[in-house]
């Protein structure tokens, strides 16, 4: 079959250009692709936007919400999406995104010959399954995890097979009801996943060669943050791959694409010490050459540890830190104080890397004070 994974618009939406690459589109795309799919994935937010005066427009609300309605995005998704005429259009969904998926997926419906079959997944869906199909032209829905799911579905839809045996996935019946399939067991093992398919992004010679050093190291978060959709998608269970599948990966982007600044997207790297440590050893031993990040807790790195990742390549670590009011820290869960943050912080003065640190406003019984 014929099937266009789409990441909806959001950056140029506000004027902002996209950097990274979609890449949960680029997993789902390679076990498609290994089942004998053809698959392209288009990025709607490639090509577009102006990062100049930031500033300024990220306080432009007006301008998104007139953007969401007209802006030169929408002709080029519905050119992208006639040209192709998939049989299957998958879209990925986050919350922020919710507007421009909708309309993405009515484009979809319009200028399909099928028309296309529409399936939404990512955390939106995931968590709102059944006011997703209610609200939008989406006939499916996958929950979490999609590599397998997406494959089986797609399977039944080229056959005609029904899909009540199809873990993992909510949809339309043709007589308007919703019905709710059991949830698909997670992928225990990440080793046994194929590397994302990044070389089949529509245009991808747009984007810069370091858009491409995306990579994630494990699966899951043990921790408990009111805010954070992860332990919905992923569960609490962190799922890990090895050192050696991840060096395998790395060697892989910078051979194809010239990649030298990578970044390891978990939700938190150093979870596992032993684990990095080996991994550093690895990056060292095979000599890669490249830079590299990763976002962590501000428990989870200590001197000896950002001491080997720095000379594993390391430049800088993203901490999640949201608050530095204790009390708004113990409301969201986040399970950390403000002297950790402090010690982190002066952690990485010390051993010389950059801290980039990320917070969060308007929580809940938070006020301006």
């Amino acid at each position: 079959m014929k099937i266009l994974l789409i990441n909806p618009p959001w950056y140029c939406l506000q004027n902002l250009r996209s950097k990274d690459i979609p890449l949960g589109l680029c997993y789902l795309a390679s076990s498609l692709r290994n089942n004998g799919h053809e698959c392209m994935i288009f990025d709607a937010d490639l090509g577009f936007g102006d990062p100049k005066n930031r500033e300024e427009l990220l306080v432009d609300f007006d301008y998104y919400l007139r953007a969401l309605e007209d802006h030169p995005v929408w002709a080029k998704a519905e050119s992208v999406i006639r040209d192709f005429q998939p049989d299957i259009c998958g879209i990925s969904v986050y919350t922020g995104k919710y507007g421009s998926a909708k309309r993405i997926a009515s484009i979809a419906k319009q200028c399909t010959a099928g028309p296309a079959t529409i399936v939404m997944g990512g955390p939106h869906p995931t968590l709102l399954p059944a006011e997703t199909l209610q609200e939008t032209d989406a006939d499916i829905v996958v929950r979490g995890e999609g590599e397998v799911s997406f494959v089986e579905l797609a399977a039944c839809i080229e056959s005609k097979a029904p899909l009540t045996d199809v873990l993992g996935i909510s949809y339309k019946q043709p007589d308007g009801t919703i019905r709710w399939n059991p949830d698909r067991p997670f992928v225990e093992d990440l080793d046994t996943m194929l590397i994302p398919a990044r070389e089949l992004i529509f245009e991808k010679e747009l984007y810069e060669t370091d858009a491409f050093g995306s990579i994630i190291t494990s699966r899951g978060c043990p921790y408990k943050c009111v805010f954070c959709s992860s332990p919905r998608i992923w569960s609490r269970k962190v799922r890990f791959r090895t050192p050696q599948s991840v060096i395998v990966e790395v060697e892989h982007v910078k051979s194809t694409f010239g990649t030298k600044m990578f970044r390891f997207n978990d939700d938190s790297f150093s979870l596992n010490e032993k684990r990095i440590v080996s991994l550093c050893s690895l990056l060292e031993e095979k000599q890669l050459d490249i830079l590299w990040q990763c976002d962590t807790r501000v428990h989870s790195i200590s001197e000896d540890l950002l001491g080997k990742m720095k000379k594993a390549g390391c430049v800088q670590v993203n901490l999640g830190i949201e608050s530095g009011n204790p009390e708004i820290l113990k409301a969201i869960n986040k399970g950390i104080t403000t002297d950790q943050v402090q010690k982190a912080v002066a952690i990485t003065r010390k051993i010389g890397v950059r801290s980039y640190v990320y917070f969060m406003l308007g929580f809940p019984g938070e006020t301006r004070q």
